[in-house]
């Protein structure tokens, strides 16, 4: 263990005294707890954390700790069911030193699974995916769970209106557990709106009568009015 340690000190030197003894501490709780050690992430990258890990990007001096579960309500595979229910993690997200404790919930609002941070608002920390998903209704222990997330850098966009047609993902009611999520179509301010929300913008303009319809198979062939007239005054 103290080549461990020794090893991490030599890892992190450039780090800080004060953050790298902070990091330290957590790396301490894991191994006590016989939890695996810290594992490097990137921005803009996804990972995968198991219960009680921890995730660290030395260059931005972020830390990242999925604390548990705190609720696990999504309906069972072998069960019928109304609503598809959802998954709440808590996690701890230490940024420069300072700690904050959060919640992320994947299930209806995308909303809820991402976090924004930084002193600007300059990032976001999202939820995607968490497994095993629940066959039975029996709980599951947290040991077993796995938890995917990205922390990604936002960009502000400028308050322009130059409307795209794009794509957004929603659950929708079901009653085959797992839900699916669902791809409808959504008009976006412009395109920075459009790539921020990491949406495909299908053509430019608004949705208009498409707008949260399910997206087709093929977008080669929507069928939008849009008239012209070609050199010899013919109308199309």
């Amino acid at each position: 263990m103290s080549i461990y340690f020794s090893r991490f000190l030599m890892q992190y030197s450039g780090f800080g005294l004060q953050r790298a003894l902070l990091v330290l501490s957590s790396v301490c709780v894991m191994v006590l707890a016989g939890c695996v050690p810290v594992e490097p992430i990137e921005i803009n990258e996804e990972f995968t954390l198991e219960f009680g890990g921890t995730g660290h990007n030395k260059r931005q001096d972020m830390l990242v700790i999925f604390d548990g579960v705190v609720e696990d309500s999504r309906c069972p595979s072998t069960v019928n069911c109304i609503v598809a229910g959802q998954v709440t993690l808590a996690l701890s997200l230490t940024v420069a030193g300072t700690t904050e404790h959060l919640q992320l919930t994947l299930g209806d609002n995308r909303d809820n699974a991402i976090h924004r941070f930084g002193d600007a608002g300059d990032y976001e920390l999202e939820l995607l995916s968490v497994s095993p998903y629940p066959e039975t209704e029996e709980p599951l222990p947290q040991k077993k769970y796995l938890a995917t997330f990205i922390i990604r850098r936002v960009t502000f966009c400028p308050e322009i209106y130059a409307p795209v047609c794009g794509n957004e993902f929603k659950r929708t009611a079901c009653l085959t557990m797992p839900c699916k999520l669902q791809e409808l179509y959504k008009t976006y301010g412009n395109r920075c709106e459009a790539n921020g929300a990491r949406a495909d913008v299908f053509f430019e303009g608004e949705c208009d009568e498409l707008e949260a319809t399910p997206v087709e198979q093929s977008h080669d062939c929507l069928v939008r009015y849009s008239p012209f007239c070609d050199c010899n005054g013919t109308g199309h």
